[in-house]
């Protein structure tokens, strides 16, 4: 609430929303949109308009697999579970859009799928961690076909690269293995040390890529708020919530002594100085 009216304020006119699978049904068959359905009525309150990114897995229908810590997660691709792995995504998918689709129109598949998201079930074991570009191409082609199943005028976002890595040898594998058959938009998150060293570049190849698939695809940024390398959008979020707290923090500041009033702005300069270092 704090969050919405600054957005709106700000001019943006996109959101990109994680879904969560795994917290949308945690009993086989049944789910719970409510409080995606809070975040989406929110946004388009205030003129900004959502799309979601579809994932991550759940372990419901990923027999064997065990939960990657700290949020107990699994990044791990529901082709690689047979057909209940992907009947439970498939239908996943069907009941999101069903419920949404008339307020929602754009479905991105997953989250960089190239950077940790999308891992090997044996991951622990295997180096790379990361699943080849084939199997999260075949991924966008299952979830784009169970979205346009029941919104056919539906825009599907793929790629979700991050662009931390070397990702172009997998950029390639991507469109080698048919990905640009089943998607309208094509997202990039330009991360990096030094993003200007190599950002243009990366686009171009993209770029290119997309003209010899003859497919009219756009390219989206999917994080990564401006070339000044703001961040995923979470530092944005901190800060928004720092600064609508900021009236109430002054009137309560009355109420110090000057050397808690010296710990309390110490404290809140550290923590801008804590998220620009981090951004």
């Amino acid at each position: 609430d704090k969050v919405l009216p600054i957005a709106k304020d700000s001019g943006i006119k996109w959101a990109r929303v994680q879904s969560g699978w795994q917290r949308a049904e945690t009993v086989p068959g049944v789910y719970d949109f409510g409080w995606l359905d809070e975040i989406v009525d929110g946004l388009r309150s205030e003129g900004i308009q959502p799309w979601f990114s579809l994932g991550f897995g759940n372990g419901l229908y990923m027999d064997g697999a065990v939960a990657i810590p700290p949020h107990g997660n699994y990044f791990f691709s529901p082709t690689r579970f047979g057909e209940k792995g992907i009947k439970g995504w498939q239908n996943y998918c069907k009941a999101m859009v069903e419920h949404f689709k008339d307020r929602v129109f754009h479905w991105e598949v997953w989250n960089e799928p190239n950077a940790g998201f999308l891992r090997r079930v044996d991951w622990k074991e295997h180096y790379p961690m990361g699943e080849p570009p084939e199997v999260y191409a075949e991924l966008v082609k299952i979830t784009s076909a169970a979205v346009r199943s029941v919104q056919p005028e539906a825009k599907i976002i793929a790629g979700s690269i991050s662009g931390g890595a070397i990702s172009n040898e997998y950029i390639q594998g991507l469109f080698d293995n048919g990905i640009a058959d089943h998607i309208d938009i094509f997202t990039y998150h330009p991360y990096g040390a030094t993003p200007e060293n190599f950002y243009h570049d990366r686009m171009q190849f993209i770029r290119d890529l997309i003209a010899k698939s003859g497919r009219n695809i756009v390219m989206w940024m999917g994080e990564q708020i401006t070339e000044f390398g703001i961040g995923n959008g979470i530092s944005m979020i901190l800060f928004a919530n720092i600064i609508s707290g900021i009236p109430q923090a002054i009137g309560q500041m009355f109420n110090l002594v000057w050397w808690q009033i010296l710990i309390v702005a110490v404290g809140m300069i550290a923590l801008v100085l804590f998220i620009i270092f981090i951004n």
